[in-house]
């Protein structure tokens, strides 16, 4: 099966991959994987960290799920 991704449904510590970057978040760098920190599942948004950074909050609109693609056996 695969895991589709859908707004609300990620956990603290999934892996989220940035899609693109916006003006007003600067440190997001598309193409690189970041660490779901927090959810507010109400507004589909999360706090993502990379590492040495402090959590930052982005829109669902700009991530995807790493494991979209990939098979779970």
């Amino acid at each position: 099966m695969m895991r589709k991704p859908q707004p609300g449904l990620y956990m603290p510590n999934d892996k989220l991959k940035c899609l693109k970057t916006t003006p007003h978040l600067p440190q997001l760098v598309p193409g690189k994987i970041y660490k779901v920190q927090l959810v507010q599942k109400s507004k589909g948004l999360y706090f993502i960290r990379a590492e040495n950074q402090r959590p930052f909050k982005v829109s669902s609109s700009i991530v995807e799920d790493v494991n979209f693609f990939k098979k779970v056996n």
